[in-house]
């Protein structure tokens, strides 16, 4: 087992933020955090092999839960730490914030690293868009960095590098239908969720009849519209979808007019075989 290792942190140097030294706004503030937490949770998917939709295995959130530890003056420096205290050896944490500086070094060339993957490429569009909000320059570093910090201007990074990396598109499939448990997922937005018999997780974009929908929330229903297929085949949403309550099918027990009761069953054994011969038999297979 290797040593118990020391907790993950490092910093980011904003500068240009017509702020006074040492000061960021909360909605600024708020912003670049949603879009940090974002790239790291997709980084430790993907460093744990997590494909696909779905929440993120617990271990997955707690080594790449990004927390905030402070601010000092020097232009703006934020302070941040990410995952779990007392992690024995490199766990995901450490190599999940390898793997996100080599990221912003990344975005410093113009070159995103060759294992980055679509999702990847999309989170970092919305950090750098988040540092754009802010300031005019950036620098990553981490306390014991061996080099000068990672820096570059947000506004003159190349977003085709990282927006080129672009997930294909799904395959559709029309008039597909699935059986499920109901669930509200944005209501506003007409979105909701089908959990099927398997625990599969459906989203159910833009649905058509969304205020008769939500009456069936919590209940089990038929949702039918164009399925968006993901990369084993497997119905990942249904995009225009109608939900309508589920019609259990209808069973009527078999008629017994017409049979007859009065025959009894055979007993009488095998027929050419008698007693005598049965006996020897289950001797023979007794010994």
């Amino acid at each position: 087992m290797g040593e118990v290792s020391v907790v993950d942190e490092w910093e980011v140097r904003l500068s240009g933020t017509g702020l006074s030294d040492g000061e960021i706004t909360f909605a600024g503030l708020a912003d670049l955090a949603e879009a940090l937490q974002a790239l790291a949770t997709r980084v430790g998917r993907h460093l744990a092999g997590v494909v696909g939709p779905g929440r993120s295995p617990s271990a997955v959130e707690r080594a790449t839960t990004l927390k905030f530890r402070g601010i000092a003056q020097g232009s703006t420096i934020l302070q941040a730490k990410i995952g779990e205290d007392g992690v024995l050896g490199e766990g995901l944490e450490h190599r999940s914030l390898n793997a996100m500086m080599e990221i912003f070094g990344g975005a410093a060339r113009d070159e995103a690293p060759g294992w980055v993957t679509p999702q990847l490429g999309q989170a970092t569009v919305s950090v750098l868009d988040a540092l754009q909000a802010i300031s005019t320059t950036c620098a990553f570093s981490l306390p014991r960095q061996v080099g000068p910090p990672i820096q570059f201007a947000a506004a003159s990074v190349s977003r085709e590098v990282w927006a080129d990396l672009r997930v294909p598109e799904p395959d559709r499939r029309a008039d597909v239908s699935v059986s499920g448990d109901l669930d509200l997922v944005d209501l506003r937005r007409g979105r909701l969720r089908i959990r099927d018999a398997f625990g599969n997780d459906v989203q159910l974009d833009t649905v058509a009849n969304v205020d008769e929908a939500a009456r069936l929330v919590g209940g089990q229903v038929t949702a039918t519209g164009e399925a968006v297929l993901g990369a084993r085949g497997q119905v990942v949403s249904l995009v225009d979808a109608t939900v309508e309550r589920l019609q259990m099918p209808s069973w009527t027990a078999p008629s017994l007019d017409g049979m007859d009761f009065s025959r009894t069953p055979l007993t009488g054994g095998v027929e050419g075989v008698d007693e005598d011969e049965v006996a020897a038999f289950l001797e023979l297979i007794g010994r």
